[in-house]
């Protein structure tokens, strides 16, 4: 208690009015200033460190919190996966029954990398638990259905928890070396009995943080799900997006005729005549070859990016319509960038059958974002926003 409030003493009346955000960005700033916040590491200090970073390292006393965190295996739900000794791993379709499911190959990867993965926590599990000179507490949460012969090992509590299983009677285990408890009870804390912990009370049980609405702004976004979002916020409609020449069956589908799409137009090369270099059933080609008429006009002399992928940090308000200047990520695929010597030109394909007015309204916000991205990527000025409307063959 001490510390902490030593350390509200140290703060301004400016610094106090700062959000999470923008307190963590001002300590980060001073961090190799002479300020008062500038860390310390002495034996008066506690030292958080990350276990890779903890490697080689001793302390008196460690703490290994949240070992109840569900271990990060590799995604079940990839459609490729691989292995050094294996080799890839593909799905399996059955063409006729119209399903989706592992092959041998892939569900053989699949225990591999597990088993690999596992392999590591366990080493890293080690690591932690021998930081330690003279106690060790760990710190975890636990599931009471979890408690069974069948224990998953699927976190660092569960790991240990599985060592204990048959010898914790009444939720207590200790012997010589170690005192093994499981807690039910929420205010009981198992530190406190043995580093003489201070209970803390809240005085303002009422206490409302005033930068709460902050918490609901995503670090990471996409350019596709910030225009959603202001779609929504404008009331525009969801609109049949192909040909009704094209059959589509699923959300999958569609997504995949429009990844055919996309791929059609990226192969297209504007300096010769019109050449077929793709061969998609779900395709129209007709429309394909309309867009190298009407692309080839406006790339004339010009150098091409296309499918040009990035990543930009920026504040919020500069993405959308807010009062908030936290810095956040966003990403996004720009289609086709045409590139001049003073100037660049931006081209976005949509398949909709909206006319390329409302087109234009609706991902306004869209291009702008990719406006911002291609400028401080090229140091150059965008001086066109094009939308070019696979369906009808319109460019404005």
């Amino acid at each position: 208690m001490d510390l902490i409030e030593e350390f509200l003493q140290k703060l301004s009346p400016i610094e106090c009015g700062l959000g999470i955000c923008e307190f963590i960005q001002m300590l980060e700033s001073n961090v190799n200033k002479n300020s008062d916040f500038q860390t310390q590491d002495n034996e008066n200090s506690v030292t958080i460190q990350t276990i890779h970073k903890s490697k080689g390292l001793e302390y008196p006393i460690v703490i290994l919190y949240n070992t109840g965190k569900t271990f990060l295996y590799t995604k079940h739900n990839e459609t490729i996966n691989f292995n050094s000794q294996i080799g890839l791993g593909f799905d399996f379709y059955d063409t006729t029954e119209r399903t989706k499911s592992f092959s041998l190959p892939k569900y053989a990867i699949q225990i591999q990398n597990d088993l690999k993965s596992y392999k590591e926590e366990l080493r890293l599990l080690y690591v932690a638990m021998t930081r330690a000179k003279n106690k060790l507490f760990v710190v975890g949460t636990y599931s009471p259905n979890s408690l069974s012969s069948n224990l998953k090992k699927t976190s660092y509590s569960n790991m240990l928890l599985s060592l204990f299983l048959n010898n914790i009677i009444d939720g207590h285990f200790e012997n010589d070396v170690c005192d093994f408890s499981l807690i039910e009870n929420e205010d009981e804390c198992v530190l406190e009995k043995n580093l003489n912990f201070k209970k803390i009370t809240w005085e303002n049980s009422e206490f409302s943080y005033n930068f709460s609405e902050k918490f609901n702004i995503p670090f990471k976004n996409t350019v596709t799900g910030l225009n959603s979002m202001q779609n929504q916020n404008n009331k525009f409609e969801s609109k049949k997006v192909f040909t009704a020449g094209v059959q589509i069956d699923s959300e999958e589908d569609k997504a995949l005729v429009g990844v055919h799409y996309h791929s059609a137009l990226e192969k297209l090369d504007f300096s010769k005549e019109y050449e077929k270099n793709t061969d998609y059933n779900d395709v129209d080609y007709g429309k394909i070859q309309l867009a190298h008429k009407v692309l080839g006009e406006i790339t004339k002399n010009a150098k091409l990016h296309k499918e040009a992928m990035f990543t930009m940090y920026v504040p919020y308000n500069q993405i959308v319509e807010s009062d908030f200047d936290d810095k956040v990520l966003v990403q996004g695929v720009v289609d086709l960038i045409i590139e001049r010597e003073n100037s660049i030109d931006i081209v976005d394909y949509k398949f909709s059958k909206l006319s390329v007015k409302k087109l234009k309204e609706k991902y306004a916000e869209q291009l702008t974002l990719y406006k911002l991205a291609v400028e401080n990527a090229f140091s150059k000025k965008v001086e066109h926003m094009y939308i070019y409307s696979v369906n009808t063959g319109e460019l404005a």
